[in-house]
């Protein structure tokens, strides 16, 4: 019983991240993060790896997974449109 109830979790999980609010929640942090990394821009910041972007992205979507209670409300506010 309890197998089911964690796989069923982890499901709920990638489901949210993979096309839920989660995903776009995560788009725009990233987003915010590569906006920061733009050699374009003439802030004093120093230029982010595309690698560091992708482990970013990785911890995101990882903690999304294991920690969605917690964290779908504030994806929903984010996103009105699901």
């Amino acid at each position: 019983m309890f197998k089911i109830l964690l796989i069923a979790y982890f499901f709920i999980g990638v489901l949210l991240v993979s096309v839920g609010p989660a995903r776009k929640s995560i788009a725009k942090a990233v987003n915010e993060v590569k906006e920061v990394s733009n050699p374009d821009s003439r802030s004093s910041h120093e230029l982010i790896s595309k690698n560091k972007i992708r482990i970013f992205r990785v911890i995101i979507t990882i903690g999304f997974i294991f920690l969605w209670p917690f964290f779908l409300p504030g994806a929903i506010k984010d996103n009105n449109d699901f």
